[in-house]
Formats: structure tokens, C-alpha cells, sequence
């Protein structure tokens, strides 16, 4: 490694610390602000908590089977790296941008001339995951907006509507509506996703895995004291739509995740304590386990 590359690692390594220690730090600020007493723990419920752990493995085992549809599609899926790329992504979209970084660290385990098309194919994939957030966001805004009375809430909801089927054109029809456009490398794109693997297959199996997301928030609030009402999973819907809107540096937004949760399902009249809880639970078994777990089988794999 040039020393040039080497500063630029060191900075990077140290900006990412900074700002790791400072999202720390806010979510200690907003948790020292709660009321902190035995009665908050006393409606804690180990079943529904434990349901939402052992969901984590099936919520990545779908996040597998798009990656697994993807090397198909390049005739690698006996690539002896598969599981090292998987797990290197998994590192990857913790540590950078969600919606890019898992392709980051996948595409290095594999020959220079497959690792475009892995790049396509793997923001094809996470385009699916965005585009299922916001298809049930927008249905559950529809139906949240015609029970309750939000100022501003119309427009709200034909912004997020426009923003679905904007998303539900591009992820479809990205090929074609790109057709104009005549720069070398969008051509190259269009006959990639021409080639590639099933759009309706990956947004199949996106969907799937955005159900496992919203059972694992809804078990983790019936973990810390929250009655289950049908109603919640539309307002965690919402949830998870704003999420994605956000944009992220990495870490998994978190505090973010946790401010946008708090302010939506206060409105469901859901209280603080167990919105916030419920929200790193699932940051916690979600991201930050699996991100330990793939640093383990990626340090296995070198010795």
C-alpha cells in the first residue's frame, strides 16, 4: 500500500470513529432522558424477544438467496468465494452507504471481468429491497391517512405514491427508460439487466424479507411491553419507509433509525421507552451481530 492510500485508509478509519463515538454518545443522551425504574422492565416478555432472534437467521437466509440468484446469473454459483463475498458484503454495507455497500466488499473475490456485472446486479438487488419499502410504505400510508387526521397528510401521501411508482418504473423498465441516454456505459448497463437475473424473482424474495423485518419490530415491541394490534405493523411500515429516504453514512443509521421510529409511533400512541429499545434490538440482531459473525467466517477463511 502506497503511503498516499495508507493516509487516506488512516483518515477515513479515524472520520468513521468520530463519527461512531458521536452517534454513540447522542443515543446515551437520549436514553439517559428516560424515566429509569423497575416498573419500565416490569411487562418485559422473553418469548416474543426470543422469536425476534431467531428470525435473524431466516431474514439473511433470504438476503442469501437473492445473492445466490445473482451468481447464477454470472454462472459463479460454484464459486468457492461465494460465502467469503457474502460475508465481506455483509462488513461492507455495515461500514459504508446501505443502499452501495454491499457490492463493495463482494466484488473483490472474484475475477476483474465479472465484478461489473456483480455491480449491477447487486444494485438491482438492493434497489429491489428499497423499492418493496416503499410499495408497502405508500399502501400503508393510504390506509393510515384515511383513519387518521394528519395536517399536511394528503400531500404526504401523493409524494410517497409518486416516489412508488417512480421506483416500481426504474426497477422494471430501468432498461428502457435509459435507452436514450446514449453514454457507453448506461448502454452497457441496459444489455447487462437484459441478461441479468429475474427482476420479479429478486423483488419476490425482497419482499419476503422486508415481512421477517416488520415481524422482528413488532415482536421486539411485544418483548418490552406493547400489545400487538394489526394496525402497528402499518405504522412500522411507515417506519421503515422514512428510513430508507434517509440518507446514511453507515453504522446502520443508527439514532436515526431510532429518532425517525420514536417520532412515527409516538403517533400510533406508542410510548418512548419501548420504541427505543424495540429499534436497537433489531439494529442489534439485525446488523451489529451479523456484521461480528461475517468478521469471524472472513478471519477463518485467511488462517
Amino acid at each position: 500500500m502506497s503511503k498516499t492510500n495508507y493516509f487516506r485508509s488512516t483518515i477515513l478509519l479515524l472520520f468513521k470513529g468520530i463519527v461512531f463515538t458521536v452517534l454513540i454518545y447522542l443515543l446515551f443522551t437520549r436514553l439517559s432522558k428516560l424515566d429509569w425504574n423497575e416498573n419500565q422492565f416490569a411487562s418485559f416478555q422473553a418469548l416474543p424477544f426470543i422469536i425476534c432472534f431467531i428470525l435473524v437467521p431466516l431474514n439473511w437466509y433470504f438476503e442469501w438467496l437473492k445473492w445466490d440468484l445473482l451468481l447464477h446469473s454470472i454462472k459463479e454459483e460454484k464459486n468457492p468465494n461465494r460465502f467469503s463475498a457474502f460475508a465481506s458484503g455483509v462488513v461492507s454495507s455495515f461500514l459504508t452507504p446501505a443502499f452501495s455497500g454491499n457490492f463493495l466488499g463482494r466484488i473483490i473475490f472474484f475475477e476483474p471481468n465479472k465484478r461489473w456485472k456483480l455491480t449491477v446486479y447487486s444494485m438491482i438487488s438492493n434497489f429491489s429491497q428499497f423499492t418493496v419499502s416503499m410499495f408497502v410504505g405508500a399502501i400503508a400510508g393510504i390506509i393510515l391517512v384515511n383513519q387518521y387526521e394528519f395536517k399536511f397528510g394528503e400531500l404526504s401521501i401523493g409524494l410517497v405514491i409518486g416516489a412508488t411508482i417512480t421506483s416500481l418504473l426504474i426497477y422494471f423498465f430501468g432498461e428502457i427508460l435509459a435507452v436514450p441516454v446514449k453514454i457507453q456505459r448506461i448502454q452497457s448497463m441496459i444489455l447487462l439487466v437484459k441478461k441479468g437475473p429475474s427482476r420479479l424473482q429478486i423483488i419476490g424474495v425482497s419482499f419476503l424479507r422486508y415481512l421477517i423485518f416488520v415481524a422482528q419490530f413488532s415482536m421486539a415491541l411485544m418483548a418490552f411491553g406493547v400489545a400487538f394490534h394489526w394496525e402497528y405493523m402499518l405504522w412500522i411500515a411507515l417506519v421503515y419507509m422514512s428510513v430508507t429516504l434517509t440518507p446514511s453514512l453507515f453504522f446502520g443509521k443508527i439514532v436515526l433509525r431510532e429518532s425517525i421510529a420514536v417520532s412515527i409511533l409516538s403517533l400510533a400512541g406508542i410510548a418512548e421507552f419501548p420504541v427505543l429499545f424495540a429499534s436497537l434490538t433489531t439494529w442489534l440482531f439485525n446488523l451489529l451481530i451479523p456484521t461480528f459473525v461475517a468478521v469471524l467466517v472472513l478471519k477463518k477463511k485467511q488462517n
